[in-house]
């Protein structure tokens, strides 16, 4: 996830989206959520961070919460087709490949997920309006 310059093409705001709402730190959070909410606080409206606010289910949370663990999560663009983008609208993807590990040393590769985009231009850059996971994942391109 950068830091410095907001990100100015919607493809980079859905990778920086899916990256920080996957990375959870079971040692921290209290569930899949407040990543999200985080992510929506950070990338996305204020709609999308209300919609987000209680949203957030793994069915890894036990595995993770037991073992304190972070996720760590790299993203590939994927393009299968999105809309084509409008002056204030875009769609934008990413394979999303994810790998708890706990400070004992432990790795545990998680399922990929697709993350689907939809975002809208702001005053300072692409703000994501809405999010869909997928657990089957095509190949990036």
């Amino acid at each position: 996830m950068r830091t410095n310059a907001p990100p100015t093409e919607p493809q980079d705001t859905c990778a920086d989206f899916t990256v920080a709402a996957l990375s959870t730190n079971a040692a921290l959070d209290r569930g899949p959520a407040d990543a999200r909410h985080r992510a929506a606080h950070h990338f996305g409206t204020p709609e999308l961070t209300t919609q987000l606010a209680g949203e957030g289910r793994d069915h890894h949370w036990p595995l993770l919460a037991q073992r304190s663990a972070r996720v760590h999560v790299t993203t590939t663009p994927v393009h299968d087709d999105p809309p084509p983008q409008t002056g204030s609208q875009a769609a934008a993807a990413v394979l999303a490949q994810r790998t708890a590990t706990s400070t004992d040393g432990w790795r545990h590769a998680l399922p990929d997920t697709v993350a689907y985009c939809t975002l809208t231009r702001a005053t300072h850059g692409w703000q994501v309006t809405s999010i869909t996971f997928a657990d089957t994942a095509p190949e990036p391109q």
